[in-house]
């Protein structure tokens, strides 16, 4: 569904947690499965950088809906939009940079 909004500049990140953590061995019937391995239960986690509020936005709005819509005890939801800051190393050639020392004295 978020393809539908999709401005192709934003970095989405979607982690299965848990697969099988709590009713693997509790229930007998096997309704999904990924990479061959039947999903019992499974808890989702969605992350989403980029620089338009609305996106994140829409994405809040939908894993919101997953959770009232999915199963029984979807084990909460904890949507938040933060801001994020990122670092990046850049290598300057020694001989763009001047070296220059001045001694001060009081």
């Amino acid at each position: 569904r978020m393809e539908h909004f999709d401005r192709g500049t934003d970095t989405l990140r979607l982690d299965f947690i848990g697969i099988n953590a709590l009713h693997a061995t509790a229930q007998a019937t096997q309704t999904a499965s990924l990479d061959g391995r039947a999903l019992h239960d499974v808890r989702l986690r969605a992350a989403l950088r980029t620089a338009d509020r609305f996106m994140a936005e829409t994405l809040l709005t939908e894993v919101e809906s997953l959770w009232l819509g999915g199963p029984a005890g979807g084990a909460g939801y904890r949507g938040s939009i933060a801001p994020a800051v990122t670092t990046q190393a850049y290598y300057v050639n020694r001989s763009a940079i001047e070296v220059k020392v001045q001694v001060m004295t009081t």
